[in-house]
């Protein structure tokens, strides 16, 4: 494990979480980002009952794949779970932005997919944003298998909202995924306007 990867990429892991709370994609602290380690079972993310703006060099986790906690004090956000079982599917995921957007959460209410519907959308995300129905606020072993199932052929999905929780972005680069993010907020609330008009 190199030391100064690892704080390059603790750096850039801290410079989204601010990004993501300065756009209001996520207040309080809700929401969870995680960066896997370069050819490495290993993921850092945020932990748990800590905001995006709180984040620090000191207090980012570690962890295995496995739950295995490395470096970090307190608990792994409650959804590592979820992150873990993503970065499994595929090695060229090796980012994930959880926020609850507001405007994103909204749609997923009463919608079952998000539509590219404006041309920036349609250029990033080229496909639909599917919404899976989740019971619990935590994704279980029990409801793993709703998203995975995305996840067919080696493909990867770039993102999904949970419904009621909100988005759910992948990527290579983190700083590119919480922009991912921020572009599905934005199209969730050109597409809540334009519903109400």
């Amino acid at each position: 494990m190199d030391r100064i990867i690892i704080d390059e990429l603790k750096k850039e892991f801290i410079a989204a979480a601010n990004r993501a709370y300065n756009s209001k994609i996520q207040t309080g602290t809700g929401g969870n980002i995680s960066i896997r380690v370069p050819g490495e079972d290993i993921m850092l993310i945020k932990p748990s009952g800590i905001s995006f703006t709180d984040c620090t060099m000191d207090n980012i986790i570690l962890t295995t794949l496995d739950g295995q906690v490395i470096e970090g004090d307190g608990k792994p956000s409650r959804e590592a779970y979820l992150h873990r079982e993503i970065y499994k599917l595929n090695d060229e995921i090796n980012s994930i932005v959880h926020c609850h957007a507001p405007w994103s959460i909204a749609w997923s209410l009463r919608e079952k997919v998000l539509d590219t519907i404006t041309q920036h959308a349609k250029l990033k995300l080229v496909n639909q944003i599917p919404v899976i129905d989740i019971i619990k606020p935590v994704i279980t072993e029990e409801e793993i298998h709703k998203i995975l199932c995305h996840y067919t052929n080696n493909t990867i999905l770039k993102a999904f909202l949970l419904k009621g929780h909100g988005i759910v972005a992948v990527g290579s680069k983190v700083r590119d995924t919480e922009y991912l993010a921020e572009l599905i907020e934005e199209t969730a609330q050109i597409s809540c306007i334009d519903r109400s008009m």
